[in-house]
């Protein structure tokens, strides 16, 4: 009797290992299938991870993504999110370093090649940003995103004619993308001069969505062309449906050009305060302060254009400001900077020109 109450209960101790064993390995599969499919080669350990990179307590999205890279560090996909998020939020070399990490371990990762040509797009660096644009599209040759965003490439780089080839092969496989027609062909037509065809472009894309973009679009146009009330109402109309609109950024303009400065420096601080940091928005407020000689506060804002983007024209805001405040050796380098982003400048030789003597 005594033996076959041992033997039970030897019996009932192994089917409970068993079972525990079975469950261990079940969860542990499990666990596993949650972790997308990367490169088996880890570039850096969890504590890598932790010592690299600051925990961001004041950003929920950000803290998870690092997080999640603690346990899995070559988890591609969460590391081409959260170098998107550091972009979106302006936190340019931060974006860079993580999503050329995310491509050391995939260099194929479309959405990672995608992301990192449009922040060298955006920092000014156009080659490199060809070059990642390149390898996207023979990756997917018929996505009409990647071509519309070489095309946006190409329009920052003046190189038009590639443009316009780019996003009308977008149009061929999207013909209903407003986008198309507003922020492709609308604003290079604007940039070529073309501005009865940039309008026509710009009327379709209402057409087909009278959305906050393609309102704060046609507001550029207007403005451009002289017709401010129109100009003033199609951003208003924009900001009405997305107060996070860039029409911010059209207002300032537009009441620069109208000489009315106290609206146009709140309208570029609206920007800075709700969207993000842009080279555009700082020469705005630097021309601002140039024409209202507060020239300090105009060579705190170029700086921080040419920072962000040295093609937009920040280092020749900049030389303006030190000629305004006589300090002639500083404009000369800035305008050295200038030349190296733009090296055919002839505005850019005549000023240097201008103060060689002083």
């Amino acid at each position: 009797m005594k033996f076959k109450l041992k033997k039970i209960k030897l019996t009932a101790i192994f089917l409970i290992f068993a079972v525990l064993c079975i469950f261990w390995l079940w969860s542990a599969k499990h666990r596993q299938a949650k972790i997308p499919p990367v490169s088996q080669n880890k570039i850096e350990s969890a504590a890598d991870w932790h010592k690299d990179i600051a925990v961001a307590a004041d950003n929920p999205q950000e803290l998870a993504y690092q997080q999640e890279l603690q346990k899995y560090p070559d988890n591609v996909a969460v590391l081409v999110q959260l170098g998107s998020l550091y972009f979106a939020h302006g936190k340019y070399d931060q974006a860079q370093e993580i999503l050329g990490k995310a491509l050391k371990l995939n260099g194929e990762d479309l959405a990672a090649l995608q992301a990192l040509a449009n922040l060298y797009r955006y920092r000014g660096q156009y080659e490199k940003s060809e070059i990642y644009f390149n390898k996207a599209i023979a990756l997917n040759p018929k996505s009409a995103e990647l071509r519309v965003d070489i095309g946006k490439l190409y329009r920052n780089w003046n190189k038009y004619p590639e443009a316009e080839a780019a996003f009308k092969q977008a149009l061929e496989l999207n013909p209903k993308d407003d986008h198309l027609y507003s922020y492709g062909l609308g604003y290079l037509y604007r940039d070529e001069g073309k501005m009865d065809e940039a309008v026509k472009s710009f009327k379709k894309a209402l057409e087909l969505n009278p959305s906050a973009f393609n309102y704060m679009g046609m507001g550029d146009i207007y403005r451009d062309t002289g017709k401010y009330e129109e100009s003033e109402k199609m951003f208003k109309k924009a900001l009405a449906l997305d107060p996070h609109s860039e029409a911010y950024l059209g207002l300032g303009w537009l009441y620069s050009f109208e000489k009315k400065n106290d609206l146009a420096e709140q309208a570029f601080k609206n920007y800075l305060a709700i969207i993000k940091p842009k080279s555009e928005v700082y020469n705005g407020l630097g021309y601002i302060y140039l024409e209202e000689k507060k020239y300090g506060e105009a060579v705190d804002v170029f700086k921080k254009s040419a920072d962000l983007n040295p093609a937009l024209g920040g280092y020749f805001g900049l030389a303006q400001a030190y000629i305004a405040k006589e300090d002639y050796n500083q404009a000369r380098q800035a305008l050295q900077a200038e030349l190296a982003a733009k090296p055919n400048s002839e505005q850019v030789k005549n000023l240097m020109s201008q103060i060689s003597a002083k």
